[in-house]
């Protein structure tokens, strides 16, 4: 799967941990098909593999969107 960001947003925080938790959206070119709710490698080129959680949530006028949520 090709996959390009398309926006970052701070999420409210939800504990008294330090981290502050934040969602990424990710949008590939597919319309009518799309990858299930799952774990994914994203290659990253300086960490190499790392595993995201990506959850579909239907495309727009340019192709399916994905979100991952970090905290």
């Amino acid at each position: 799967m090709n996959a390009k960001i398309i926006e970052i947003e701070e999420l409210s925080k939800l504990s008294a941990i330090s981290n502050q938790p934040f969602s990424v959206l990710f949008r590939t070119e597919q319309f009518n098909k799309y990858y299930p709710q799952a774990t994914y490698l994203l290659q990253q080129p300086i960490k190499g593999e790392i595993p995201i959680f990506l959850v579909p949530i239907g495309p727009d006028k340019e192709g399916m969107k994905y979100q991952a949520i970090f905290n």
